[in-house]
């Protein structure tokens, strides 16, 4: 082999394993984490055993399509948190309308939110700081008296569980659904004495 073989190959690698994540990504966000492992490859114009050199099972493929947004996700939470210090209200709002638009749009992180036990532990570190942020969000919201006293951390994921199910049941339509639901929840939510703050 000649050394001007080898970066020949590395670029094709490199291309093969793009082209597998981008199909991944296509196909996953229609039919979710589940989708098969042959009809990413058929996706991708790679042959089975190309994919499986590259991700060795369907988590690893998985991973590596969620794993940058699994860590955006992190930080939109985060960020929702903080800016909850001084806008409770509008970061909790802000941030349950990224959450549905994400979910809505996107059924494989869309699984991998709303079943934290499911599909891979890869995003251990992404969802235990997802989940301390909202958390605080949940928390900051209730001490500035802008939601209502008994709303509780699990409220949120009761929303990304029925924003999922909306998705799997009729992908085109769910966008529309999930924002109306969201504006079903936040006006149950919100406090009475500041639906003019």
């Amino acid at each position: 082999m000649t050394s001007t073989t080898r970066p020949a190959l590395r670029a094709d690698a490199a291309r093969n394993r793009a082209a597998i994540v981008s199909a991944a990504a296509e196909l996953m966000a229609r039919e979710g984490t589940a989708v098969s492992v042959e009809a990413v490859a058929r996706a991708a114009g790679v042959g089975s055993a190309t994919l499986h050199r590259r991700f060795p099972s369907a988590a690893a493929l998985v991973e590596a399509v969620l794993e940058q947004r699994m860590a955006d996700y992190a930080d939109v939470t985060a960020r929702a948190a903080e800016q909850a210090r001084t806008e409770p209200w509008d970061a909790l709002a802000g941030y349950l309308g990224t959450l549905v638009d994400l979910m809505a749009t996107d059924r494989a992180l869309g699984q991998v939110i709303s079943s934290p036990a499911a599909v891979s532990d890869a995003f251990a570190a992404h969802r235990a700081r997802a989940f301390t942020a909202s958390a605080t969000l949940v928390r900051r919201a209730r001490a500035a008296g802008v939601v209502r006293p008994d709303l509780v951390h699990t409220d949120l994921l009761l929303l990304s569980q029925a924003v999922s199910g909306l998705t799997a049941a009729d992908r085109d339509g769910a966008p529309a659904a999930a924002r109306r639901l969201l504006t079903l929840f936040l006006d149950a939510v919100r406090a009475a004495s500041t639906t003019d703050r």
